[in-house]
């Protein structure tokens, strides 16, 4: 599925929005339902990436924990570059390494 298909226009985003906002204002469900949610439109394009997808979620998750619980910013800093190492190189890996393997 993509932004621009008719299956979202016409399905998809109605039924996130008409649930988001009868959803209660409690920060927490909403955040969940909008993870959730996500992880469904993106599964929905390509379920065999489900679990890498749930990877990152989870790594991410654990990474920014840690640099809330740092106190200086050189250490928040590296806690950072690491996560977006790890995206960045997952994205180059699954973009490119087609073309890399082919050459």
């Amino acid at each position: 599925m993509v932004f621009s298909s008719l299956l979202f226009l016409t399905v998809f985003l109605p039924v996130f929005l008409l649930i988001y906002f009868l959803l209660p204002r409690k920060r927490g469900i909403k955040h969940a339902f909008l993870l959730l949610a996500s992880f469904v439109f993106y599964m929905w394009g390509e379920p065999r990436f489900v679990f890498l997808i749930f990877f990152t979620t989870i790594v991410d998750f654990y990474l920014v924990r840690a640099m809330d619980r740092q106190e200086k910013q050189r250490s928040r800093k590296l806690l950072l570059a690491a996560s977006v190492s790890l995206n960045l190189g997952l994205l180059c890996y699954f973009k490119y390494a087609v073309f890399l393997w082919r050459m």
